[in-house]
C-alpha cells in the first residue's frame, strides 16, 4: 500500500528561505566578481531553486504529492 505525503507549511517556508539566502549570496558574488560564465551558472541555479519552490508549493496546496511511501502493513 502506498501513501502520498504532501508538503507542510514548514517545508514550504524552509524551501523559500533557502532560495532567498542562495539568491542573496549569488547576487553578492556577482556584484564582486562580474564574470560572464558566473551569470549563466547563477541563472541556472536560481531557476532550479524556483522550480523546486513551485513543486513544494503545489504539494502544499495538495495538487501533487511531495513523495510516496510504501507501508509494510
Amino acid at each position: 500500500m502506498e501513501e502520498e505525503l504532501y508538503a507542510t507549511k514548514y517545508e514550504l517556508y524552509i524551501s523559500l528561505i533557502i532560495t532567498l539566502i542562495v539568491i542573496a549570496i549569488i547576487a553578492n558574488t556577482l556584484i564582486n566578481l562580474p564574470y560572464k560564465n558566473l551569470y549563466y551558472m547563477s541563472t541556472l541555479i536560481i531557476l532550479i531553486l524556483i522550480v523546486i519552490d513551485v513543486y513544494v508549493y503545489l504539494s502544499y496546496k495538495g495538487k501533487i504529492p511531495l513523495y510516496k511511501v510504501k507501508r509494510k502493513d
